[in-house]
């Protein structure tokens, strides 16, 4: 088929088969296409597979697409150089060019580019226990200063093998009866983790800003979607806490204004909350949090310029936290993650990944994104231009 063709069998689909708007330009041989789509019949799932294997010929590429009976959306995966992942491997999430790259060994590479047809863009990302799977957090979010936020239907959670990059699920927001997206979840979809026992994927949903922020449980044998925690302010990330718990930084911004947060443990079986520390006094948003292996704690605080982004500790049971890093200046991303006697940050004007000891020295970093100016750093406001977050791999 010629490619003017193709683009015509696109756009103009047959009888009761839902219109494709184009095919992203593919331009490696590594890469997976779902197609989500609202009709989800043996015929319409036909139709659609004749379609892009035509558009792949065009390409001259040969992996076929994997097609999943979901609805409305389309999610790209590209994997670079597909790689076995190994213990103490990190992982960064760069929302600026939708790209999650390895660390290894003090350097950075592409390692997945993911993207979706309603520009969703990337949060977080999680592995599972024996590596084999990586889940990654696509959110409908579009920003304080855009005419809407939360977009119904487009966040997503992702599931990807983590050798071969390709995309073997995509858990949406939808009602499986009526067919129609969920109003007051999976809007904003920001922090995820994976359980220990690889049972279930647990993300934060902002719900678009409106409170009663969510923590979002994914059943992974059955697909199911459900709300483990509700009556949250604008819970950010996650991290884990033990075989049967999380932390969730709970960040408070009443009135838009940013004002600390909560740090609450969430039991992954019952929902049961718990506040185990608060930030106040504060005109930053907590944004990060993890355990350390005293059974303190460290996070990251953030706000809309870089003089606000900071990492702090806190003792358990206190309600004082001290600053131990400051980029100066610097814009932190939300992710933060704990390796051995250290921690891992992510800082956008450098573009880089700094490892940390628990007093905030640092120990090194590894630029992640090249063509940064390091003598002339140029001042940002938050936006989805972020290196958001690094994950350990364990």
């Amino acid at each position: 088929m010629t490619s003017s063709a193709t683009e015509k069998a696109l756009l103009e689909p047959a009888d009761d088969v839902p219109v494709i708007r184009g095919l992203p330009n593919i331009q490696t041989n590594q890469y997976t296409i779902s197609v989500l789509t609202a009709d989800a019949s043996s015929k319409a799932l036909t139709t659609i597979q004749k379609q892009i294997v035509s558009a792949i010929h065009v390409h001259s590429l040969t992996q076929l697409p994997a097609l999943h009976k979901v609805v409305d959306t389309m999610f790209i995966v590209t994997a670079h150089a597909p790689t076995t992942l190994k213990r103490g491997d990190v992982l960064a999430v760069d929302q600026r060019s939708n790209r999650i790259s390895l660390l290894r060994d003090g350097q950075s590479r592409p390692y997945l580019d993911i993207s979706s047809a309603y520009q969703a863009h990337l949060w977080d990302v999680a592995v599972n226990s024996d590596r084999s799977r990586v889940y990654v957090s696509m959110s409908g979010m579009r920003g304080p200063t855009a005419s809407h936020v939360g977009v119904a239907g487009t966040s997503a959670v992702l599931e990807i093998d983590a050798q071969s990059g390709n995309l073997l699920r995509a858990f949406t927001a939808y009602d499986e009866v009526s067919g129609l997206p969920y109003q007051d979840q999976m809007l904003d979809l920001a922090g995820l983790v994976i359980t220990p026992d690889d049972t279930q994927v647990l993300a934060c949903d902002f719900n678009n800003w409106q409170g009663n922020g969510k923590v979002i449980a994914i059943n992974l044998q059955t697909g199911t979607i459900s709300v483990l925690a509700d009556e949250l302010d604008q819970p950010s990330t996650l991290s884990v806490d033990g075989p049967d718990h999380v932390l969730v930084a709970n960040t408070r911004q009443p009135h838009g204004k940013a004002s600390g947060g909560q740090i609450i443990r969430i039991n992954t079986r019952t929902g049961t909350k718990e506040i185990v520390g608060e930030i106040s006094g504060v005109d930053a948003s907590l944004v990060g949090v993890v355990r350390l292996p005293d059974g303190s704690f460290a996070g990251t605080m953030s706000e809309g310029t870089q003089e606000k982004c900071m990492v702090f500790h806190m003792e358990a049971g206190s309600s004082q936290h001290r600053i131990i890093w400051h980029p100066q200046p610097g814009f932190l991303g939300s992710g933060i993650s704990v390796q051995d006697d250290t921690l891992w940050v992510a800082e956008t004007l450098r573009g880089r990944a700094y490892q940390l000891d628990f007093n905030g020295n640092i120990k090194q970093f590894v630029q992640v994104y090249a063509g940064v100016d390091q003598d002339n750093l140029e001042f940002m406001f938050r936006g989805f231009d972020t290196l958001e977050s690094v994950q350990v791999v364990a």
